[in-house]
């Protein structure tokens, strides 16, 4: 663990980020229907994803798969009505410039 900090100091974050255009993301009207049916695989493989809206340039927010675990998604409800009431929380992103 401690030689993989000391290995971060010596890395460019161009090294250990992934490129935008490579990105797995949402669009935030993303209804829950679609992404049971369409990323369920995809989905696995990660604990966040970024949401955007209307372009993958313009990432609003964070959303952490475990938070849909409370979530009826037979309901088939938007990212964004699910956020709106509360019942996921999307996560402010954090961005570096290369």
């Amino acid at each position: 663990m401690i030689e993989s900090i000391i290995d971060l100091k010596t890395k460019k974050v161009e090294e250990i980020m992934v490129k935008a255009n490579k990105i797995y993301s949402l669009d935030i009207s993303t209804k829950t229907s679609k992404i049971l049916a369409k990323d369920a695989f995809d989905m696995k493989k990660f604990s966040r994803i970024p949401v955007f809206k209307k372009n993958k340039n313009n990432i609003i927010g964070i959303l952490l798969i475990w938070s849909l675990l409370g979530v009826d998604l037979s309901e088939d409800k938007s990212i964004t009505e699910l956020v709106i009431s509360k019942q996921v929380v999307l996560r402010k992103p954090f961005f570096i410039s290369p």
